[in-house]
């Protein structure tokens, strides 16, 4: 039983937790770009967030491979993120959220989204610093804020604000969610599994309901942060 579907689709979304994170840094981001301004999203995939930024010309970039569920067909551009097919100075905004840990040379990609900002344009990043290995084969490196800080000024850029995104508790609810699967894996043959299933409707309704809940409230007791599922990296090009 998926007792998500008896959520408010509200709730619903917070159990999710990373998801969650990501989708209000750019809900932040989205307020914070005038109206017109040119917005590149850096590692695009499916363009999910293009409908956040209704109020400007977005453009979609990737190089379109990995596995996963992600779906390339809403791109506005197939491209290599370091060496990114557009001239200098081309954007007032990039974003790049949960990309930069999926490219080789991270300081090539962090120069070229610097090369194609404007004077004065805004980098807005989000990166993880733990994270389970996804998008095989192309899953490279985790960040602390440290890395973060000096690949932006690696290449030229000034760090405004860099943040952690949620701390241990945040961290904890958020792997919760996957114990069920560790503890009740699936590959065991069924008639094992089956004398679990009441146990495993409690476990499931405890790790992915009440504990993704209960660490929201818990998180504020966390204040050196250095746990987290990752930062969020605001930087201008001087």
């Amino acid at each position: 039983m998926n007792w998500k579907l008896f959520l408010p689709g509200s709730v619903q979304r917070r159990l999710h937790i990373s998801r969650w994170l990501a989708d209000r840094f750019v809900e932040r981001v989205a307020a914070e770009v005038p109206e017109g301004a040119r917005v590149l999203d850096a590692g695009a995939g499916d363009c999910a967030y293009r409908a956040n930024f209704p109020h400007a010309h977005y453009v979609g970039v990737d190089f379109a491979k990995g596995s996963g569920k992600t779906d390339y067909g809403d791109l506005d551009v197939v491209g290599n993120l370091l060496s990114l097919p557009f001239s200098d100075g081309s954007f007032d905004v990039v974003l790049s959220v949960n990309v930069l840990e999926h490219v080789a040379e991270p300081a090539q990609m962090m120069w070229e989204m610097s090369r194609v900002l404007r004077r004065g344009g805004v980098l807005y990043l989000l990166a993880p610093q733990s994270a389970r290995v996804h998008q095989e084969p192309y899953d490279f490196y985790r960040y602390t804020e440290y890395g973060l800080r000096h690949l932006a000024e690696g290449a030229g850029l000034t760090v405004e604000e860099l943040e952690p995104t949620g701390g241990y508790w945040l961290l904890v609810g958020n792997e919760c969610s996957r114990a069920t699967g560790y503890l009740f894996p699936r590959w065991r043959p069924l008639w094992l599994r089956i004398p679990f299933w009441p146990l495993e409707l409690v476990v499931k309704l405890a790790n992915s309901v009440l504990a993704p809940l209960m660490c929201y409230a818990l998180d504020g007791l966390d204040r050196k942060r250095t746990y987290t599922l990752g930062h969020s990296l605001r930087a201008r090009k001087q």
